[in-house]
């Protein structure tokens, strides 16, 4: 790997993790201060919770696809998630 690939790379990683961390502050600002909302069970917030943790599930899904070794574990973890998202009432 030659230096320029390699600052390109931090490069790209720094500006991730800024994107990263800046998502929920303006999650939060967009609710809060736009909405007006109490951030309460029909909220911006509770939507992009519930987003991640389905994004979570199906990464757990993937991998229990590709990895026949650790299925059982990563099918369990995925339900639940799953069950974490959409729980009985």
């Amino acid at each position: 790997m030659n230096a320029a690939h390699s600052k390109s790379r931090s490069i790209r990683h720094i500006l991730a993790l800024i994107f990263a961390f800046l998502v929920p502050v303006a999650i939060i600002y967009a609710d809060v201060i736009m909405l007006n909302s109490t951030m309460g069970e029909s909220s911006l917030v509770q939507i992009a919770q519930v987003l991640m943790i389905l994004a979570g599930a199906f990464f757990f899904v993937a991998g229990a696809q590709a990895q026949p070794a650790q299925r059982g574990y990563l099918v369990l973890i995925a339900t639940l998630f799953f069950v974490y998202v959409h729980p009985r009432k």
